[in-house]
């Protein structure tokens, strides 16, 4: 078996010469770059235990720091689409947050 030890070793080169590279593209839309409140990095959703609650946490700005706000020009919304069945027609619920000034 001579093809595993050239692939480890192939692996093993490709890491450490590799160019880095970026994943998350924030702060390039003209909203985000206008107000970087507006840019939205991550969301999470998952159901309580007994799925009676639906739990949704949605993340901005990038580099947010304790003096960050969420800003009052900006619809912050979720799109949640429940259903009985997978594959069965949905009923979109928006949850719309806003915030003041």
């Amino acid at each position: 078996m001579k093809v595993l030890p050239k692939a480890v070793l192939l692996a093993f080169f490709c890491s450490i010469f590799s160019f880095s590279s970026f994943a998350a593209d924030h702060v390039d839309s003209p909203a985000a770059i206008n107000d970087p409140a507006a840019d939205l990095t991550d969301v999470y959703a998952w159901m309580n235990s007994d799925a009676t609650k639906l739990n949704l946490i949605l993340n901005v700005t990038t580099a947010a720091t304790v003096d960050s706000q969420f800003s009052d020009a900006v619809q912050y919304v979720f799109h949640v689409n429940s259903s009985t069945a997978f594959g069965e027609t949905a009923t979109e619920t928006l949850i719309i947050c806003t915030f003041d000034a």
